[in-house]
């Protein structure tokens, strides 16, 4: 399980250090997903998930800590899928059996 993107972490690691399944809490992300076909035979998605270690307004959460983790880090992720299209041959003179 990711726990970097999970924003009810410090709540459920409690949970799973008694070893109760992790079936019985649900995690809880902080982000944006959008979903779109502009035009025929494309699909545009985006994602974005927000870190929680040093989660907070711009001006109270800044920089960088020691173990790397940036202030209000935001992982961005675009999927482009490109669906051709088949069409079906037009007859013509040289091949009528189309």
């Amino acid at each position: 399980m990711d726990t970097r993107y999970m924003w009810n972490y410090n709540l459920c690691k409690d949970f799973k250090a008694q070893r109760i399944s992790s079936h019985w809490f649900v995690k809880m992300i902080q982000g944006f997903v959008d979903y779109q076909c502009p035009k025929d035979g494309l699909e545009l998605i985006l994602i974005a998930r927000r870190r929680w270690r040093q989660g907070g307004t711009r001006y109270k959460a800044r920089g960088i800590d020691d173990d790397g983790n940036v202030a209000n880090h935001t992982e961005i992720e675009q999927l482009v899928f490109h669906h051709e299209a088949h069409a079906e041959p037009k007859p013509s003179p040289t091949n009528p059996n189309a």
